[in-house]
């Protein structure tokens, strides 16, 4: 998001720039966490769950015991953080929250796990890196020009694989909100405000 916004060198998405968000970017977005939940996570779910507890959709009613009421159903507090399908029903995307909560055991806790899932990304992709190595080496020692062919075919559909796996799996946001007081609605709010969502 930060990089569609291009704010991604500020590292923080300002009110401003989630009204402005372009809305495909951010209908595809919502599209990609529902599919890959199941309907469980995304934006519009935790607008459904904000609606439910009684929030409004308009910046001059924000109301802090709403927010906190819907902390407590999608399960933001620092011993319930869960980055997988485990979560509670609105949980993810989660990094709005986490990245400027400032709530230091919460943010670090929300790290620690995107770490384990990024070492888990890496050893992933060195083994894959690997077996294409060992295909590169199969290459090496073939004469015909058929096989070759074969071995290159190898190699490019998992060089395909890894990069698909890269670009279109559903990456965690570095995309925060700021609350500067208990009457001023939080940016992350704002995306529930969104007709596209």
């Amino acid at each position: 998001m930060l990089w569609v916004a291009k704010r991604d060198n500020m590292g923080v998405l300002e009110e401003e720039d989630i009204k402005n968000f372009p809305s495909r970017d951010l209908i595809t977005i919502n599209q990609l966490w529902l599919s890959a939940s199941k309907g469980k996570f995304g934006f519009s779910v935790q607008k459904q769950i904000w609606i439910a507890e009684g929030g409004s959709l308009r910046a001059c009613d924000f109301e802090m015991s709403i927010f906190e009421r819907f902390i407590l159903k999608v399960e933001w507090e620092v011993n319930k953080i869960v980055l997988d399908s485990r979560a509670a029903k609105g949980h993810l995307p989660l990094g709005v929250y986490a990245l400027s909560s400032k709530n230091w055991e919460l943010y670090t806790k929300w790290w620690a796990e995107i770490e384990k899932i990024r070492e888990k990304e890496e050893l992933k992709r060195e083994e894959e890196l690997e077996k294409i190595r060992e295909i590169v080496r199969k290459f090496e020692r073939r004469d015909g020009l058929r096989e070759k062919i074969e071995v290159l075919r190898e190699v490019l559909c998992r060089w395909y694989s890894m990069i698909y796996d890269f670009i279109f799996r559903v990456r965690f946001c570095r995309d925060p909100y700021f609350v500067d007081d208990e009457t001023s609605p939080p940016t992350w709010f704002f995306l529930l405000s969104r007709t596209d969502v």
